[in-house]
């Protein structure tokens, strides 16, 4: 018995040791997506990455795509490797190192057991189904994105940034092809069957998500720019458009050029090239030598504002500096996305004052990134500009107005802080010491801080890229003083370090007075016995904040009226009008009155950019009104059109009411105008958002509007766009029922800005409420959406579904979503639910 019991005893011991020997060698699967915790340990266990690329792209769109992958690298360990692969499925058995392998995809991944693995060298070559998912296919052409994380929908790789890799690629395709991607392009080869193949050069070290290739029938221009030969690929027909590439060429050549000199490196690719595509998701994207750019933004209209010119200038040196902030260092996950967008948007600012020079450039600073960045601040859903991301399936949901507006209003200011010299020496050594490499944000600032020891750039970080939210910014006079203090409208005790000034005035006399917000408040001594007539808040305009008026909309008019004799520099007059307009979004003003203070400043002012501010928050004051009085303010809007002195404001003016308008006399001036096409600045796209908004107001002429608008359009690409959208203007309720459902499938918004804009209309708010009906499940559909969209469409298709709501149904709907959304069995993430709250924010207020 005894014995017995103890070779019971180490059987049961001896087996337990087996099954923790089993537990400890077994590596668990990954969950989907990219998590993090893979990517931290690939990235320490991989290097030398190469892929080689072999896709077959059928000419009908209803054949799949597929691709042959080889993938090598080298690892320190014998360990299982995972592949990431989102695609359809594999086509037939691998081979790793020369060996055939029986593998398969299991949660978005392939694992490759470390039998077939060995340290050092390691191939894997496997024949896959493409995912369509970020493919783009169109009839006669398609192009890649795989921003963030979608190069393992189309074949198996190790998604993730700090994985550089090199990518040689070739293209079977049908005969008349062109294609174009990041590698060098090489002599096409011979055609046969009606197909050809094109290859390309190995490509330099770059990330997947980097890697792209488009491929179709496109027209081709090139140039020589800065000593290096540019193509271009495009459909455009019109030649008149096609003409502004010349434009195009040198200002891309006038990016290259200023971003050499700034970083003291030269251009680090083997080429730059690029791409315009029709219906292009984002404004560009920075693939190197093969760059992706929206049609809408680089063929401009006919008779663009210099605003326009600018806004085009700045997108292609956007890009452009990507190649050095983004490409050459990259980070090293997409939690420091941001850190390459805020140089490119920062720089390009920079750049476009070299081509507009006259522009008063703190004037459109504060234009182009202070009023995107506080819509977003001043609502439930901000965040920090730095974010975190547990699984790269999530980093869609990390781009939005905070990195691409307020971080370079944060670079900005740590500028100042710094002094220009010793920000650009810590910036060159980042970019020196990471070169094809990847670096975090904390990366960069030990190296600015190595630059400015002295500056506090550690403390400074922490409140502007580190903490979510703006300072809420009150003053108060007693005691011959006048008190400027901050306060964190999260509770947490944050203090943003700044600088901006507040005016002072006493009779017609206003004296600037210097506020350093480095702690809670910041004291201005005022002259004994004098109280001051009135304080100017944020006089320059650079103060970022919620600047509260004491006074209310007392206070508002006081400051409007005060204006004329000010003496306020453009930049500080912008402040002006920035602060009323966020104190009345906080309530309490009635738009009825402040609409016309604002439009007897705008009918006095010439600067263009200044004016367009001024029409933009009299639009919202419009929108706001009750019905009784919006009327007359449509009015007024419209006869301001035709009396200002600016071009660009009229313009402006007219884009917006032919969008808009909902007064019968002025929609009858609007169809007047289509119906002759006597906007002489109006291009294909202002037509067609104005016939389908005159389809939607007048349903009775809906059918004969779009017919003769169809009959305009110059290519097959804009009528297929027009087609799709037109569906939402129908006067049936059954046919805009039958579209909603099909949007809420993904292949019924493959194309995304088509979706968008039909969206859009079927949400106008002409229609409400029969409308209200399609806000509860299109919101429902929010997870799948950003599963299946790109990195902007899930934030672009709240606020095409709820932009034009203005009933308190409509309202009601979205506080239960959210309210039942809370104690869901799986309720929005707490990215997806910012975005829904970003773009709540107006109706909800």
């Amino acid at each position: 018995m005894i014995k017995r019991k103890y070779c019971i005893i180490s059987l049961i011991i001896s087996g337990v040791a087996c099954l923790l020997q089993a537990c400890a060698t077994s590596v668990p699967s990954p969950e989907a997506g990219v998590p993090k915790s893979l990517a931290i340990t690939r990235a320490e266990a991989l290097g030398k990455v190469e892929y080689d690329l072999r896709f077959r792209i059928p000419e009908s769109q209803d054949e799949a795509v597929t691709c042959h992958d080889s993938v090598s690298f080298e690892m320190t360990d014998k360990d299982p490797v995972w592949l990431d692969f989102q695609g359809d499925s594999l086509i037939s058995e691998a081979r790793v190192n020369g060996h055939r392998a029986h593998l398969r995809v299991e949660d978005e991944h392939i694992r490759i057991p470390e039998k077939f693995l060995r340290k050092g060298g390691n191939s894997v070559v496997l024949d896959v189904v493409c995912s369509d998912l970020a493919l783009n296919r169109r009839e006669d052409y398609m192009y890649t994105l795989f921003v963030p994380d979608h190069a393992r929908s189309a074949f198996p790789c190790f998604d993730q940034p700090d994985l550089k890799a090199r990518f040689t690629l070739s293209l079977d395709v049908p005969e008349g092809w062109k294609a174009i991607s990041d590698g060098a392009d090489q002599r096409p080869g011979p055609s046969s069957g009606g197909r050809q193949i094109l290859t390309f050069a190995p490509t330099d070290l770059i990330p997947t998500y980097l890697f792209s290739f488009t491929a179709g029938r496109f027209e081709e221009s090139s140039a020589i720019v800065e000593g290096k030969t540019i193509r271009a690929l495009y459909r455009e027909k019109d030649p008149a458009k096609v003409a502004q590439l010349d434009t195009v060429f040198s200002e891309i050549g006038l990016s290259l050029r200023w971003l050499e000199k700034y970083t003291g490196i030269r251009y680090p690719f083997q080429k730059y090239g690029f791409v315009v595509l029709p219906g292009y998701q984002f404004g560009g994207m920075e693939h190197p030598g093969a760059v992706q750019y929206n049609d809408n933004q680089i063929f401009l209209g006919q008779d663009p504002t210099p605003q326009e010119e600018m806004r085009r200038l700045e997108l292609l040196a956007h890009e452009t500096t990507h190649m050095w902030f983004g490409d050459l260092v990259t980070m090293k996950w997409f939690d420091d996305v941001w850190t390459k967008e805020v140089f490119a948007n920062y720089m390009a600012s920079k750049i476009s004052r070299e081509r507009f020079p006259n522009v008063d450039r703190d004037l459109d600073f504060l234009r182009s990134y202070h009023g995107p960045a506080i819509a977003v601040d001043r609502t439930d859903g901000t965040h920090p500009i730095l974010q975190e991301l547990g699984n790269l399936s999530q980093a869609g949901l990390l781009y939005g107005n905070i990195i691409y507006d307020k971080s370079p209003i944060m670079l900005r200011k740590l500028e100042q802080l710094m002094g220009e010299d010793a920000f650009r020496d810590g910036l060159r050594n980042y970019l020196k010491k990471y070169s094809y490499g990847n670096a975090t944000w904390d990366n960069l600032v030990s190296c600015l801080e190595d630059a400015a020891p002295d500056k506090g750039i550690g403390n400074f970080s922490n409140a502007w890229v580190k903490e979510k939210g703006m300072p809420t910014i009150k003053w108060t006079v007693s005691d011959g003083n006048l008190t400027v203090s901050q306060t964190d409208p999260f509770g947490k005790g944050v203090r943003w370090p700044q600088t901006f000034l507040f005016g002072i005035r006493y009779g017609k006399e206003i004296f600037p007075e210097s506020v350093v917000m480095d702690g809670d408040s910041y004291v201005i001594k005022l002259p004994s016995g004098i109280v001051p007539d009135l304080v100017l808040p944020n006089m320059d305009g650079s103060g970022y904040g919620f600047f509260s008026l004491p006074g209310g909309q007392e206070d508002a008019l006081a400051l409007l009226s005060s204006i004329p004799e000010s003496g306020l520099t453009p930049a500080g007059e912008y402040g002006i009008y920035a602060t009323v307009y966020e104190n009345y979004l906080h309530g309490g003003f009635d738009p009825a009155i402040l609409f016309p203070a604002f439009m007897a400043r705008l009918m006095d002012t010439e600067n263009p950019l200044l004016a367009g501010y001024i029409v933009s928050c009299t639009e919202r004051f419009l929108l706001d009104a009750p019905a009784e009085k919006s009327q007359d303010m449509e009015e007024a809007l419209e006869k301001a059109m035709d009396k200002h002195p600016v071009p660009a404001v009229r313009q402006q003016i007219m884009r917006w009411i032919s969008t808009h308008a909902q007064n019968p006399s002025t929609l009858e001036y609007v169809y007047d105008a289509w119906k002759k096409r006597s906007v002489s600045y109006f291009g294909e796209k202002d037509y067609m958002a104005t016939a389908w908004h005159l389809a939607v107001m007048f349903p009775d002429r809906a059918d004969a509007i779009l017919t003769e608008q169809r009959g305009r359009l110059g290519s097959e690409d804009r009528r297929s766009e027009f087609d799709f959208v037109s569906v939402a203007c129908s006067p049936e309720e059954a046919v805009r029922d039958s579209l909603f459902r099909s949007l809420l499938a993904p292949e019924g918004r493959s194309k995304e800005a088509w979706a968008q804009d039909a969206l859009a209309l079927l949400n106008d708010p002409a229609r409400e409420p029969a409308n209200n009906k399609y806000i509860l499940p299109a919101l429902e559909d929010l997870p799948e959406i950003q599963a299946t969209s790109s990195i902007f469409f899930p934030s672009s298709w709240c606020a095409s579904l709820l932009g034009g709501h203005r009933s308190k149904e409509a309202a009601e709907l979205v506080r239960k979503f959210l309210s039942d959304d809370v104690s869901s069995p799986e309720p929005l993430s707490h990215a997806l639910r910012d975005k829904l709250l970003q773009n709540t924010y107006m109706l909800l207020r």
